[in-house]
């Protein structure tokens, strides 16, 4: 079931609609798609479907803002497709005219989006200042996604208007899943075109207009792949060869980009459920079995379909950082499962 409000804040329940498909990804807007189609039985609730006026989707409790609907049909048997996003998406309806400079917290840059909006924050952790040229001038979604959440390098969970952001969204460990057994159709792509080993970067110009550090780092994976130059990384608001460092080693690709898209099937019964590791939600890191792979990975993407047994269609994201760790969580699984 759906609950409709429409823009005189009148709601109403949608009982008769098709299955509900909700996407999420990491640092996206989640969106909501349905078809419904005009009956005796919902012929009210149905007429309240409209631009702008709001979803409900009752089992998550989340708002979501229609942008489109799509008749079909003729005569008396008609009905619409409607595509939703969530009510984050609100936030560019204000456009901010001020602009904010220099070293700003997480904080200051928070206060500055969600000032006069019905949105408010929480931040979890710790997160060192970034220097802005500018901040500003732009809709609050646009520089909430494209500036802070990049500069900051934080995810974000959204519960209607209250933001969550911390480093990272999800949990380790949280999955094993086996090609046959728990998932199918499981697909991937294995792209070493981005393939690197080396990569040099520079911090910020100096007086004299040279980089005040460079760095230079070399992965471990050169000793399998040999020496391949990435391109050459800079970032002004770096100072110190350390944090310069890991800038390089975050960025690196340094080995191929595995692509994954598979379904997943709720366990119902088995071993692995009994030790609590299967908890599939964005974000979530775990093992991934198939024929001719054997990887340990990330949930970027999933498509739920709530109210209905669909499973869920997952994209896991590509792999980076180094081949040893990543073969070395493979080995060491979590104690009791195999994979």
């Amino acid at each position: 079931m759906l609950t409709i409000t429409d823009l005189e804040g009148i709601q109403s329940p949608l009982t008769k609609h098709g299955i509900l498909e909700n996407s999420f990804e990491i640092n996206t807007v989640p969106d909501l798609f349905f078809d419904v189609t005009r009956t005796k039985e919902n012929k009210q609730t149905f007429d309240m479907i409209a631009e702008r006026g709001l979803v409900t989707e009752v089992e998550s409790d989340q708002l979501y803002r229609i942008v489109m609907y799509t008749c079909y049909g003729s005569g008396d048997s008609y009905g619409y497709n409607v595509q939703c996003v969530h009510v984050l998406q609100d936030l560019n309806n204000y456009r901010i005219e001020d602009e904010l400079r220099g070293p700003q917290t997480l904080k200051n840059c928070m206060d500055f989006i969600v000032k006069n909006t019905p949105f408010s924050y929480e931040i979890i952790g710790s997160f060192p200042t970034y220097d802005f040229d500018s901040l500003g001038n732009d809709f609050a979604l646009n520089l909430f996604l494209n500036s802070v959440l990049v500069n900051f390098k934080a995810e974000f969970t959204v519960n209607n208007y209250r933001i969550t952001i911390q480093q990272k969204i999800g949990i380790e460990e949280a999955f094993v899943f086996r090609d046959g057994f728990n998932i199918n159709k499981l697909s991937y792509v294995n792209d070493s075109t981005n393939l690197a080993t080396r990569i040099t970067g520079d911090g910020k110009s100096g007086d004299n207009g040279n980089p005040v550090v460079t760095v230079t780092y070399t992965s471990p994976n050169a000793e399998v792949y040999g020496i391949i130059d990435a391109d050459r990384y800079s970032d002004d608001a770096i100072t110190m060869q350390s944090t310069l460092l890991a800038e390089l080693k975050e960025n690196l690709q340094d080995v191929p980009d595995i692509q994954i898209t598979l379904d997943y099937v709720q366990f119902t019964k088995g071993n692995i459920q009994e030790l609590g590791i299967e908890k599939v939600d964005l974000g979530n890191s775990g093992y991934i079995k198939g024929k001719n792979i054997a990887i340990y990975s990330r949930i970027q993407k999933i498509t739920k379909y709530p109210q209905s047994t669909k499973t869920p269609v997952i994209s896991i994201n590509s792999i980076k950082g180094s081949l040893s760790k990543t073969m070395s969580k493979i080995k060491t699984s979590a104690k009791g499962v195999r994979i």
